[in-house]
């Protein structure tokens, strides 16, 4: 018996990572399964992220690829909202219109990849700096973090929500970039950055304070003798 426990044991921890993101994608399934449901969410700001959307779709099929105007918008006279609104949420939505998605079907599936990217994310950036177990264990607590299902179902604030997933993968690379400083890593950094700012301008600078304050944390960590560190 004690052979058979020390074996399923060993079996855990060798498990592979594919183990874990199978276990987090399962563990998402609760959190946007009402978006399965027919229709649009009835949210404070659904309907305003739904018609970016078909604007975007609109003179994104005319061949401008980053337009400034929404044409339809503000009683047709134009509508500069591309000009001062991140707008890589509706660039995702794009991609599922141009995979056959409907309007609203896309702007769900939109939701879908943000509360997956959550988990995947927060995973990625927890197992640098804890057990493995607590890693999986964090990611389930940020899958289920309560704004994020203010976000989803009471908001609508689609750019908010996947905002939320860029801010851990901000984090992770941070921490690879003062455990081992390289071209890569800043690279990395640079796009989460980026991929954050150009999702949602009002979260990424609320947080910068964060990211400022976990810099020396993640290069004092790094630097200290122990596992965490180098």
């Amino acid at each position: 018996m004690l052979i058979g426990v020390s074996w399923l044991r060993r079996s855990w921890e060798r498990r592979p990572i594919a183990w874990d993101l199978g276990s987090l994608l399962a563990a998402s399934v609760p959190v946007w399964w009402l978006l399965l449901r027919p229709g649009l969410l009835d949210t404070h700001d659904g309907l305003y992220h739904l018609f970016r959307l078909v604007e975007l779709d609109g003179v994104f099929r005319q061949g401008e690829l980053y337009p400034r105007l929404a044409p339809n918008l503000a009683l047709g006279y134009d509508y500069p909202v591309f000009n001062y609104y991140s707008p890589l949420g509706v660039y995702l939505g794009e991609l599922f219109r141009l995979l056959g998605f409907g309007y609203i079907d896309a702007m769900k599936a939109c939701y879908v990849v943000g509360i997956v990217a959550c988990g995947w994310t927060m995973w990625l950036f927890a197992r640098d700096w804890l057990p493995r177990e607590a890693a999986l264990l964090s990611a389930v607590a940020y899958l289920y973090l309560p704004y994020l299902f203010v976000d989803v179902y009471f908001r609508g604030n689609l750019a908010e929500a996947l905002a939320l997933a860029w801010m851990p993968a901000c984090l992770w690379s941070l921490g690879r970039l003062a455990r081992r400083p390289s071209a890569g890593t800043v690279v990395a950094s640079a796009l989460c950055m980026a991929g954050l700012l150009l999702t949602h301008v009002v979260t990424t600078v609320l947080f910068a304070f964060v990211a400022i304050a976990w810099w020396p944390v993640a290069v004092w960590r790094a630097t200290s003798p122990g596992p965490e560190g180098k």
